[in-house]
């Protein structure tokens, strides 16, 4: 019976999203139209993680898609030992850093398009060139690498290409997985067809990642009103050692 009720809602699900992606092409003659399983994620204090699936459908040609949060400046820092202390001696500022970034792809990821085209479009990490001041070519290629690998260990970039399934020969599905550090703000998805490498069509859709709950409140609080949230924490900090020490002193 949970079988029979699983294969029903897939394939009720499939035919509602294959008339809805049916329908827009119809209207708006795209040749890539993609939807969202879910419209937001929401972050409360309990938040692990989650996914976030996209639905679609293509004509022939190779298919890209990427999620990007907002950009940010980032800085990168190198530390080196000095007289026994770790204290940082050099930095480069890095522009337009996507907080978050993954990306799927159907076909040669070498080969789907023009290494200039898939670096103005965003797609890959090998194509990500964030923009700095820095003069000096070796050492901003250097900390540039450096950057990815930290957003690597972070969960934040991915270390290859999702793997988009193909449900019938235009339709498909791409999961995405949002780490539970994953930051707040309004992200994108975007949708990339390629015919001999040359850019067809691109289809976009925005999503917001919130926090909800106590969790939004203290947020709210520590950016609105940042010296009564360091006088709480320092309160909160001082009561309980307190409260700690008249513990163990009864003990």
């Amino acid at each position: 019976m949970i079988a029979m009720r699983k294969l029903f809602l897939f394939i009720l699900s499939y035919f509602m999203f294959s008339f809805i992606f049916l329908s827009e092409i119809s209207v708006a003659d795209d040749e890539v139209v993609i939807d969202l399983a879910q419209m937001q994620i929401s972050i409360n204090t309990g938040f692990n993680g989650d996914e976030l699936v996209i639905y679609g459908t293509r004509t022939k040609g190779d298919l890209a898609i990427t999620i990007r949060g907002p950009d940010h400046n980032m800085i990168v820092r190198k530390k080196s030992k000095i007289m026994g202390m770790w204290v940082n001696t050099d930095s480069v500022e890095f522009n337009k850093v996507p907080v978050y970034y993954d990306y799927a792809i159907i076909g040669d990821e070498t080969g789907i398009s023009s290494e200039k085209i898939l670096n103005e479009l965003g797609i890959g990490i090998d194509e990500m060139d964030f923009s700095s001041d820095e003069d000096d070519i070796l050492k901003k290629e250097l900390f540039h690498e450096a950057l990815i690998r930290i957003r690597q260990s972070e969960g934040l970039l991915p270390l290859s290409s999702e793997k988009i399934e193909n449900i019938t020969d235009d339709f498909f599905k791409v999961k995405f997985i949002l780490p539970s550090n994953v930051p707040t703000g309004k992200y994108i998805v975007e949708a990339f067809l390629f015919n001999d490498g040359k850019l067809v069509d691109r289809f976009r859709k925005d999503f917001p990642v919130t926090q909800v709950g106590i969790s939004a409140e203290i947020y709210k609080m520590a950016m609105e009103h940042s010296w009564l949230y360091g006088f709480s924490m320092v309160l909160f900090a001082v009561l309980m050692g307190w409260g700690s020490h008249m513990l163990f002193r009864r003990r």
